[in-house]
């Protein structure tokens, strides 16, 4: 017999963070997580991993692929459905994901998620310094800025709108 393996469409703007959901849940009160794999589409290895078959889960070993995220990943279980977030998406991490949920006693489940990374081109920002806002231009050149936040989209692969 073969199941279908649930889907979720996922949309981020590159440099904001993207969240990818993975049911951590189960029905049985006895039952806990053991493992959580992540896994990339076109590479065979995990990415991503939460390795609690040797402790709690609250305090379970995480592990995250230098080649991949690096840094830029963490999990969050305390999410319903549970959450990897990945900081900074960059537009080489779209893709299709997995996420793999070995459990003490339940049978293990799989999940996709489809990742679409939408690069906005040429974005006026907002810097506000000293006496009040300042227009700079490319957001990448300004990521050392606390207040920054979008103005006006002049040309994305997004309509035209106010952000």
């Amino acid at each position: 017999m073969v199941f279908a393996v649930p889907m979720t469409q996922v949309v981020a703007v590159a440099g904001e963070p993207a969240y990818l959901p993975c049911d951590i849940s189960t029905q049985d009160e006895e039952d806990a997580v053991l493992l959580v794999l992540w896994y990339r589409e076109d590479l065979g290895t995990p990415i991503y991993s939460v390795d609690a078959r040797e402790r709690d889960f609250g305090v379970a070993e995480r592990w995250s692929d230098e080649s991949v995220f690096a840094s830029r990943a963490y999990f969050l279980p305390e999410r319903r459905p549970a959450e990897l977030a990945v900081d900074r998406v960059r537009a080489t991490d779209q893709g299709l994901y997995r996420c793999r949920v070995d459990f003490k006693q339940a049978q293990t489940r799989n999940s996709r998620v489809n990742l679409t990374v939408v690069v906005l081109l040429n974005a006026r920002l907002v810097c506000k310094h000293g006496l009040g806002p300042r227009v700079a231009a490319p957001r990448d050149e300004f990521e050392f800025c606390p207040t920054l936040r979008p103005l006006k989209k002049i040309s994305s692969h997004l309509p035209t709108n106010d952000i």
